[in-house]
């Protein structure tokens, strides 16, 4: 009992005399009226007289002796446990009986604790309230880091189609950009990334994301953004070759939407050099991760320039890209057919035969060489 417990119970028993020989003068009647017995009230009455208002104060009950009693070592044991590592009752018992072979109640334990006043844990361990739990990570200035994660959604009832939900968070602002795709690539995250880009009012420095790493140093190299990973630890994952190649060229066909350097070489390569789509996005890709790979080496971010050196934004990258460097949509449809739109004799050896058919034998100028006419 704490000292204010007890100080009560000492005057009400102090009371309780008074009244027998104020009130009432008859003892039999106060006992009644209090709900005591004669003997508890005479005990009372004669430790009053021998030592005071101390004497009325409760006295402790603990036995003189108790052979059961748990001994000093096992008690600073279980100080221990719990001064150390913060153990609960259930937890000390276990310790206790597995590595010390020592049996005590799980019961007994908080009783010792309980004694001890050890019975609470420290302050910096104690159940907090939701809202003083976490504190919140933040940004001082809006776009300084955005934070992407995908989730699975479960298909609907009656139907097994899968789908996905791409957040993005301003740790500043906490605005929140979601879409929901129907699967999981490259390309959905591309397009995510390019939407979020778009509805955000402000602009974006740091994409940080915990997805696969594979997938997401190709998605934000080619839109200019740097990439950092939580998951530093994480082991590599295996992908396989195609997987690789088909993520570059789709790096590659978004970064050359946007900028104008790319761009430039895309055009030339397709318009000049008579290349088809994909072994233009082959160039694409290798100047590139040149490039990032350059940026990650020296701690920089990713600068969309133009061709004379000019650096310029997102939007103006793809306004400059929209108005020089368009491939016609014949020329790229004969492209994608294996031809060339003019005659380049002389300079490719496939431009003599066909390209659909090999020859045979020995063409006309060869028959005549070997004839001598």
């Amino acid at each position: 009992m704490t000292e204010r417990e007890l100080s009560r119970a000492a005057a009400r028993r102090l009371a309780i005399l008074r009244h027998a020989e104020e009130v009432t003068g008859n003892v039999a009647l106060t006992c009644r009226y209090f709900g005591i017995s004669r003997p508890l009230y005479y005990t009372w009455l004669r430790r009053y007289e021998e030592h005071g208002v101390d004497g009325l104060r409760p006295r402790s009950r603990r036995p003189h002796t108790s052979p059961n009693a748990t001994s000093g070592e096992v008690i600073g044991k279980i100080v221990y446990l719990r001064q150390t590592y913060h153990f609960g009752p259930e937890k000390i018992s276990m310790y206790l009986k597995r590595y010390h072979d020592i049996q005590v109640s799980r019961s007994g334990v908080w009783r010792i604790l309980k004694r001890l006043e050890m019975n609470r844990l420290p302050s910096s361990q104690r159940y907090k309230r939701h809202v003083d739990r976490w504190k919140r990570y933040e940004k001082p200035q809006p776009g300084h880091r955005v934070q992407i994660d995908v989730k699975f959604v479960a298909p609907l009832k009656g139907t097994r189609k899968k789908h996905y939900q791409f957040t993005a968070i301003d740790d500043c602002t906490r605005i929140r950009v979601l879409r929901i795709y129907d699967g999981l690539s490259q390309k959905t995250a591309i397009r995510f990334v390019d939407y979020v880009l778009e509805k955000l009012p402000f602009a974006v420095e740091v994409i940080q994301t915990d997805i696969q790493p594979e997938s997401t140093p190709q998605v934000l190299g080619s839109l200019g953004r740097r990439h950092e990973d939580r998951e530093d630890r994480r082991p590599p994952t295996v992908v396989d070759d195609r997987s690789e190649r088909t993520a570059r060229l789709l790096a590659a066909d978004q970064a050359r939407r946007c900028d104008p350097s790319l761009a430039a070489r895309y055009h030339r390569l397709m318009v000049e050099a008579g290349k088809h789509h994909t072994s233009a996005l082959c160039h694409v890709a290798a100047v590139l991760l040149t490039r990032i790979v350059a940026c990650w080496r020296a701690g920089e971010h990713y600068v969309i320039r133009d061709v004379d050196g000019t650096v310029v934004d997102l939007v103006e990258g793809r306004r400059i890209v929209a108005e020089r460097y368009m491939v016609p949509a014949d020329l790229r449809a004969v492209r994608r057919a294996g031809g060339r739109v003019e005659d380049r004799r002389g300079t490719d050896r496939r431009s003599k035969g066909s390209l659909r058919a090999p020859s045979t034998g020995p063409s006309l100028a060869n028959a005549r060489a070997l004839t001598g006419a």
